[in-house]
């Protein structure tokens, strides 16, 4: 802070010089003026203040050097002043906006001048906040200065009170044209959003009515082919819902068919059996014929001795003669019935080998056909199941479709509900 010392101790009498002092007040904004009564400003404190003007002029560089020092502590301020200006141009203007503070000649054109600088000092990015402090420094350096001038003390209260009416007044007006402009600019930029805000209204409410209209047709279609595919979801039920039949009906005829080939499969095992039996038979009747066929021979044999022992007996061995001869006959007949019984058993035993390989083939058929009927019937099954499995979901399809149209109809609804609300929208935009 500044402090000034005079050459000599001689007593200033400044309040003595007012009444010589000569000021103006003249404003015709009512506003400020009402602010001028407000602080309780009077002329004849306007004139108490003109009279230390010299003394303001004579250190107004050095409390302009102090004003600048005490601002730049703030950082933002200091970056302002960096950039649009310098050390030694700011103070030249401060100090010569403070001495003009004391001229005494408050008029219409002093405030516009004042609110030129406030608009200046906003658009530079100068906060309001910021002039409470500067004006309190000033105020500071100039009680300094009457301090130490040797002004009496009841001089010094009634000069620092009309100094400090005085830069109470200057920062009133400056900060409400701050605020003032501040309020215009936030006004125009909210103009600008509101235009902006509304042409956007205006271009979204036009391609949304082009949009809800299309989405109507849209949905109008989609209604129309929901119902198309509800009405093949239906048909696709009765067709899955009859190849579940027809399936369940080649399921059933398969599972008879399985029966149909046991029933085979033991007949033909019976069949076997019968055959190992008429084996048996045969290798029996062969036992038989060869035993048969020994006899044969050896009665033809005793025949054949008989004969010629009636040859050795004479006329009385004719007798046994014709007996022996019967008996060869006889045995001759045997012998070839035995050997016809062979042969019909050798063909028999032929057959019975055709007839056991036959038997086999059959068994190996069945056998392949069990296992093809058995691959079969899982497939059966599994078609049976997937059968009934599409059924479920084409009918949970159909439901579903069915909730999907009503679900596109309450779209239908809710977008003419949008094209309402955008034609309200538009006309609440137009009168904005």
């Amino acid at each position: 802070m500044y402090f000034y010392r005079p050459k000599s101790p001689k007593q200033t009498k400044w309040i003595h010089r007012a009444n010589d002092q000569d000021v103006l007040f003249s404003i015709s904004d009512s506003s400020i003026s009402n602010q001028f009564k407000a602080l309780g400003l009077s002329l004849e404190e306007m004139k108490i203040a003109k009279t230390i003007q010299e003394l303001v002029k004579n250190h107004s560089q050095n409390i302009a050097s102090d004003f600048y020092h005490a601002m730049c502590n703030i950082p933002e301020y200091k970056n302002i002043v960096n950039a649009y200006s310098t050390k030694d141009r700011w103070i030249q203007v401060h100090a010569a906006f403070i001495v003009t503070m004391f001229d005494g000649c408050y008029d219409d054109a002093y405030i516009k001048r004042l609110q030129t600088i406030a608009k200046g000092h906003q658009a530079l990015g100068v906060l309001p906040q910021w002039y409470v402090a500067s004006f309190q420094i000033i105020l500071q350096n100039i009680q300094s200065c009457l301090y130490h001038s040797n002004c009496e003390l009841e001089e010094f209260f009634k000069i620092s009170t009309s100094v400090s009416k005085i830069l109470n007044f200057h920062q009133q007006i400056i900060i409400e044209s701050l605020e003032k402009v501040n309020i215009e600019k936030k006004q125009e930029e909210f103009q600008n959003i509101k235009e902006e805000l509304k042409n956007k209204i205006f271009e979204t409410s036009k391609s949304l009515v082009s949009i809800t209209e299309e989405t109507s047709a849209g949905v109008e279609e989609l209604i129309q082919k929901s119902r198309m595919v509800s009405i093949q979801g239906q048909q696709t039920a009765d067709k899955s819902k009859s190849t579940q039949l027809l399936a369940e009906n080649g399921q059933n005829q398969l599972y008879s068919l399985e029966n149909q080939i046991q029933s085979i499969y033991q007949s033909t095992m019976a069949m076997r059996e019968a055959v190992s039996s008429l084996n048996e038979l045969s290798s029996k009747i062969i036992e038989v014929v060869e035993m048969v066929k020994g006899i044969s021979n050896q009665t033809n044999l005793l025949s054949l001795n008989a004969t010629i022992e009636a040859a050795h007996a004479g006329e009385h061995g004719k007798g046994f003669a014709v007996v022996a001869n019967e008996v060869r006959k006889l045995s001759e007949q045997t012998k070839a019935s035995v050997e016809s019984i062979q042969t019909l058993t050798e063909q028999i035993t032929k057959q019975k080998d055709n007839v056991s390989l036959s038997l086999q083939e059959v068994e190996d058929l069945i056998e392949k056909g069990k296992d093809k009927s058995a691959m079969t019937r899982e497939a059966f099954d599994s078609i049976v199941s997937a059968a009934n499995e599409n059924l479920l979901t084409v009918q949970q399809t159909e439901s579903d479709i069915k909730n999907l149209v009503e679900i596109i109809k309450e779209i239908g609804n809710d977008t003419q509900k949008i094209v309402e609300s955008t034609e309200r929208l538009t006309e609440a935009a137009h009168l904005a």
